[in-house]
């Protein structure tokens, strides 16, 4: 029995792999392998090639994970080009209100002419 188990466990493992290579679809085999090239490898090398398969696929899907993960993001997810936002809107704002404060409180310049000519008149 204990010779009978690497056997039929290294059995599985080489027909498993030929079954999911052949099942993966054409645009997600890993690396610049083409399927036929995956399921030749799978067949003709029995255990080795069914664990390069599975290597190279964990290797592929982490990599596109962290590619995904790296993608930038749309701008209503981006925290850095909403705070940008708030921070220009926040400015636009004060300037408004600055404006307003600075119209709502300055001389005509007829008002001004009029308080000069008074203070003049009065010296």
């Amino acid at each position: 029995m204990a010779r009978v188990l690497p056997v039929v466990l290294a059995v599985a493992v080489w027909i498993y792999g030929i079954i999911h290579c052949a099942l993966t679809k054409s645009e997600h085999m890993p690396g610049r392998v083409p399927k036929w090239g995956w399921l030749a490898l799978n067949i003709l090398v029995p255990v080795l090639g069914a664990a390069l398969w599975f290597v190279a696929l964990y290797m592929a899907r982490s990599a596109e994970k962290e590619a995904e993960a790296a993608a930038p993001l749309a701008p209503d997810d981006d925290p850095e080009f909403l705070a940008h936002l708030e921070r220009e809107n926040r400015f636009r704002q004060w300037e408004r209100n600055r404006d307003a404060e600075t119209t709502e409180t300055a001389e005509t310049d007829e008002e001004i002419l009029k308080r000069l000519e008074e203070d003049l008149d009065e010296d």
